[in-house]
């Protein structure tokens, strides 16, 4: 995969939806592999901010949002933790959601979060100076949901794993390539993480900063908002 040389790194979501359904309920309950890519991206929070409108309360740490169609979601950011040890920095962000009612649309279809409805993702990501970067955390949830005339609970579990070798920015090697993996609403899901690179460092001077290349607090960046979102 061959790097952009633009400022930071960004993170977009592509799921990839595969494998057998572990889901027990009726099938006709059940989402599709497109449907469940929809609604995972339509409630994360990068999806449920992009429009600044729509926030109607913001506390700093507790943002309230009116979600597109009805409804409210509670978005939760507890302070990020920033840790170095040796040449290797870790920084991570929590994002905390929960919905209430919430309706919107993704991908062309309408769906509704009930009240209880949750979505909780640790974005976090490693770097080594100038060589190595990696992610880690991951995303839990329990969606109820209702679509058309179905319903059901969608429960979510990913796992961040890989390493990408930036020892040369313009062909990065992954080991495997970073990205997520687990399960959305019964379905084998992965989706990759796409990484953006400049020859300047994160406080805009050259690479070799105290800051390891490339880690920046661009949290909000990073959170995945589905295929085709803009970066």
């Amino acid at each position: 995969m061959q790097a952009t040389r633009q400022v930071g790194i960004v993170l977009v979501g592509v799921l990839v939806t595969g494998g057998c359904d572990r889901m027990t309920v009726d099938p006709e309950d059940q989402l599709t592999e497109e449907e469940a890519k929809a609604l995972f991206f339509g409630a994360g929070v990068a999806r449920l901010l992009e429009d600044t409108s729509r926030i109607v309360e913001n506390r700093g740490d507790t943002i309230h949002v009116s979600c597109q169609f009805g409804g409210t979601v509670t978005v939760v950011f507890p302070d990020p933790t920033v840790r170095m040890v040796g040449d290797t920095v870790q920084q991570s962000r929590l994002a905390e959601m929960r919905y209430s009612g919430c309706e919107f649309e993704s991908e062309g279809l309408r769906f509704v979060l009930a009240e209880g409805s949750y979505m909780d993702h640790l974005l976090g990501l490693w770097g080594a100076r100038g060589s190595l970067l990696g992610p880690f955390g991951g995303a839990t949830a329990s969606l109820d949901w209702s679509f058309a005339d179905r319903s059901n609970t969608c429960e979510i579990e990913l796992v961040a794993d890989g390493v990408l070798d930036i020892s040369d920015p313009n062909n990065p090697v992954g080991d495997p390539w970073p990205h997520y993996a687990g399960t959305v609403c019964g379905h084998e899901a992965v989706y990759d993480i796409e990484f953006e690179f400049s020859e300047q460092g994160p406080n805009g001077g050259a690479r070799g900063d105290e800051v390891p290349y490339g880690i920046r607090n661009r949290f909000r960046m990073l959170f995945p908002r589905g295929s085709g979102a803009p970066g």
